[in-house]
């Protein structure tokens, strides 16, 4: 189970925006609290023109596990983003983002779960009714830790690729159900952490 909450303020100036977030988040695991994140974000964005939006954002994360307090970790992430929507039917819009960035363990012992990371996204939707949205994500990320996996001489390589698709479907101006289906591979040079997984979801979503 996952719970998300965030809180803002942004800033308009002309076509410039400044927005600022603190970010909370709280999973369980087999019903058990498993971990808290507390973050922040940073973002500037500039709307290049009535089409077409730049953005740049920074991120930093406070990651607490309850269970294995040695995985407790700082993250911080940089990124650039850029969209585009044309004016053809369906009013599609097309979305691009790079980012890097690093997570660090509290304590050195345990860096064999540090990391610098790095990755590419890119997607889209489609509006294909006044009440259906399709929309859809690829994204590659490749990560390199610092210090040998426990019981392998070796420290983790991985390399992950993520297919998204989804659908939007409002019911009303403030409810809609939001079915998905992602594909994860995760190449990694130590066979525990070398996976497929498939997952399909079906979310309700209420704006207040």
């Amino acid at each position: 189970d996952l719970v998300d909450a965030a809180g803002g303020a942004a800033l308009q100036q002309g076509m410039n925006q400044w927005i600022g977030k603190l970010q909370l988040q709280k999973m369980w695991l087999g019903g058990d609290s498993y971990r808290d994140v507390v973050g922040v974000l940073g973002q500037y964005q500039r709307q290049v023109s009535p089409a077409t939006q730049f953005a740049a954002y920074l991120q930093a994360s406070d990651l607490s596990y309850d269970q294995t307090g040695n995985r407790d970790a700082r993250r911080t992430t940089a990124g650039l983003a850029c969209s585009l929507s044309l004016a053809q039917a369906y009013s599609p819009v097309l979305y691009g983002s790079v980012y890097s960035g690093q997570e660090r363990t509290k304590e050195a012992a345990f860096d064999a779960f540090s990391q610098d990371f790095s990755g590419i996204r890119a997607g889209g939707n489609m509006t294909l009714s006044p009440k259906l949205q399709f929309n859809s994500a690829l994204s590659l990320e490749q990560r390199q830790f610092k210090a040998n996996y426990p019981l392998f001489s070796a420290a983790r390589d991985e390399t992950e690729y993520n297919l998204n698709l989804g659908l939007i479907w409002r019911l009303s101006a403030d409810t809609a159900i939001q079915p998905s289906y992602s594909f994860i591979t995760n190449n990694s040079n130590i066979a525990l952490t070398d996976y497929q997984r498939h997952i399909v979801a079906i979310d309700v979503r209420f704006d207040l």
